[in-house]
């Protein structure tokens, strides 16, 4: 199955969640379904997502979380079948001179400037991909 967000055209099914258009390729076949979710803080990077994951849910793919914070998804994704996995995380403070002003300088921030650290970073997710198999990625706030 692919996922592709903003459009439709050709073969493609639309459905709107939750302000959000997801199309996907009419596919009979059952799919792993991986949300991740790496930077930021509290629910933003989550509830956008869980329309869609219900949908899929409903429609007999299997979804899997892996999340910055376990315990905030734990507190919001009520679904009894959810399976939520810690996302590698930077846990080091990086002094900058004041606070992220962009995109690069949250990535510095998030370990990407350390590449002994960001190496540890990939090697985590290359490990959770290894292990949950996915077909499809819906990465939120995930960069690495």
């Amino acid at each position: 199955m692919v996922v592709e967000f903003g459009w439709v055209s050709g073969n493609r099914t639309q459905h709107n969640f939750g302000g959000f258009h997801c199309c996907y390729f009419r596919d009979e076949s059952l799919s792993r379904i991986l949300i991740a979710w790496e930077l930021g803080a509290n629910l933003g990077h989550i509830a956008p997502n869980l329309p869609l994951a219900s949908r899929l849910r409903e429609m007999g793919h299997e979804v899997a979380w892996v999340v910055r914070d376990p315990i905030i998804a734990a507190q919001i994704i009520k679904d009894p079948a959810r399976r939520v996995f810690q996302a590698p995380v930077f846990l080091r403070k990086v002094r900058m001179p004041g606070p992220a002003v962009n995109y690069s300088e949250l990535l510095i921030e998030s370990g990407f400037a350390d590449a002994p650290a960001l190496a540890g970073l990939v090697g985590g997710w290359r490990s959770l991909f290894d292990v949950l198999t996915p077909d499809v990625l819906i990465a939120s706030h995930a960069p690495t």
